[in-house]
């Protein structure tokens, strides 16, 4: 009895002592970096920057002296001069410069005349040796032959004492001269085939000044040996230089190569002729990508850096700027060329007409043209688009040429009034859409330097020296990747809420804190370049954890 009233009053305390449930807040949101998904292809640890150089390069200058006539301006792409095994021309190749090759016709003039006269030497001999003396030679031995016939019928009559020593001596001298003239004839044939010889000989010689006159009529234009780009010119129009002097340096730009330094074990690990990835950006911002050839690594280290150099053989192409987006709706023109008028001051000419380069002029069935840029003047910045108007000009009949490479005429504009000046602009040598001038709106132009390298000496590449090339694609942080059960998992962020979702990556067996590794979600279209994951903390997250971005990561 007395146990169970002890029960009583503990179950009692218990009772009295019971707190009052309580209420619990909901969960903190997690603070986190975030970071938008971009395709790409980083850089690795296997990256190297490396620059672009022109693989051959020659200052190239005339094999004849002389004056210079014209010569090319600097940018100017060429072609070479090719010719087969056996010296037949293949391709003529682009002529660089010029010099007045006056002397040298003049030169090539005498020689054929001295040539002419060789070969009419020679002929004058010829007939001697091969007609004239044989025929002399043919009588004489006739002679001789009479001669020695009345000498020897004389010989019997002077034996019978029929004759007197004088008819003797007279039968006797007469075949002793004929004797002689035979004689003398033989040996003028010997002498005329000598001389045969020796006008053989001058019409070699004579030959051989001739070809060396052509040579050297033809060494007055200059030509490359191959397809490159002018980097320089060393000499103006009007200069007077000797043979060898350089007239321009000449690059070449297809193939062009690409100088990287590497360690001592990465150049044991670069074979020759291997190829490697190299990216570089394209001026209009994007990304390309192309294999290169290792060319040549050098058997010998930099004293100064220890780094050994490789050089790659890449090859580049040509590409021509696209318009602006908000441009290529438009039906514009481009133009090649834009002159002012205010040349007279340069050309030194009278300046009641205009100078304009002959290229420029167009013609119709009202006569010949010009296209005048409307609302800009010299010295002003151009617009993106800019417009022209058609102007009816008259050649005054003189051209002036400058520098070799152009050639200017004076024009006087028929319907002109006050805003042609000495400042306006023209434009030429205009490209119509597609080539339709019917798809041209008659007015908008663009400025167009018209195609560029796709790499030039100086430039700057990175080389990839893995044994893969980097795909394109998401690249995340090793620190965004979350593994639970050998499954990957990213935090997809969707209205600040952590969105647990599975991802395919391969996981190397070593990873440092700079890895970045390349995702792809197991559902197709399930990322996008405005998806936001979680970079930092995702060891701590659940799915459906609220979240606070505190800063979002490159």
């Amino acid at each position: 009895m007395r146990i169970l009233s002890f029960l009583s009053v503990f179950v009692l305390l218990l009772i009295g002592c019971e707190k009052p449930a309580v209420e619990f807040s909901p969960k903190a949101a997690h603070p986190v970096n975030a970071m938008t998904l971009k395709k790409s292809a980083p850089a690795t640890s296997y990256e190297v920057s490396g620059t672009v150089k022109s693989w051959k390069t020659e200052q190239i200058g005339f094999e004849v002296a002389g004056r210079v006539q014209w010569v090319l301006e600097p940018g100017k792409n060429v072609d070479g001069r090719i010719t087969d095994a056996d010296q037949n021309l293949i391709s003529e190749g682009t002529p660089l410069a010029k010099i007045d090759p006056v002397r040298y016709e003049i030169a090539v003039q005498s020689a054929t005349a001295a040539l002419d006269v060789a070969t009419m030497d020679k002929q004058i001999v010829q007939i001697r040796y091969q007609d004239t003396i044989p025929a002399d030679i043919e009588s004489a031995s006739a002679d001789a032959r009479l001669a020695e016939d009345d000498f020897a019928r004389i010989k019997r009559l002077q034996n019978q004492n029929a004759v007197s020593q004088a008819e003797y001596d007279q039968v006797s001298t007469r075949l002793q001269t004929q004797k002689l003239r035979l004689t003398n004839l033989r040996s003028s044939l010997k002498q005329a085939s000598a001389e045969l010889k020796a006008a053989e000989a001058r019409i070699t010689v004579a030959q051989q000044n001739l070809e060396d006159a052509q040579r050297d009529l033809e060494h007055t234009v200059l030509y490359a040996s191959y397809r490159g780009q002018i980097s320089e010119v060393h000499v103006v129009p009007g200069s007077v230089i000797s043979a060898g002097s350089a007239v321009l340096t000449l690059q070449m730009m297809d193939p062009i190569k690409v100088e990287i330094e590497v360690s001592a074990e990465q150049s044991r690990l670069i074979q020759r002729r291997r190829q490697v990835p190299v990216r570089f950006t394209m001026p209009e911002g994007t990304d390309e990508s192309q294999m290169a050839m290792v060319y040549v690594v050098d058997p010998s280290a930099d004293a100064s850096t220890r780094t050994f150099t490789v050089t790659l053989l890449i090859l580049n192409k040509q590409y021509r700027p696209e318009l602006p987006e908000s441009l290529r709706s438009l039906s514009v023109a481009r133009a090649a060329k834009i002159w002012p008028l205010n040349l007279n001051e340069v050309m030194g000419t009278d300046s009641d007409a205009f100078l304009v380069e002959e290229n420029m002029l167009e013609h119709d069935d009202q006569g010949h043209f010009l296209w005048v840029m409307d609302g800009i003047e010299l010295m002003q910045t151009m617009p993106d688009v800019m417009k022209v108007r058609k102007h009816y000009v008259e050649r005054l009949g003189v051209r002036i040429p400058f520098l070799g490479n152009w050639v200017f005429q004076p024009v006087k504009f028929l319907d002109a009034g006050n805003d042609i000046n000495s400042r306006t602009l023209i434009a030429g040598n205009l490209e119509f859409p597609e080539g339709n001038k019917d798809q041209w709106d008659g007015q908008s132009v663009v400025f167009d330097s018209g195609q560029h390298w796709m790499l030039r000496p100086g430039d700057l590449v990175h080389v990839n020296l893995g044994r893969e090339q980097i795909k394109e694609g998401y690249y995340v942080p090793v620190e965004a990747i979350y593994e639970e059960s050998g499954e990957t998992f990213v935090f997809v962020i969707d209205e600040n809420v952590a969105r647990k979702t599975e991802i395919k990556v391969d996981l190397p067996d070593r990873l440092d804190t700079a890895s970045t590794l390349r995702i792809d979600p197991l559902e197709a279209d399930r990322f996008s370049e405005t998806t936001r994951i979680v970079v930092d903390g995702v060891h701590f997250l659940k799915d459906g954890d609220k979240l606070f971005v505190l800063g979002e990561k490159e």
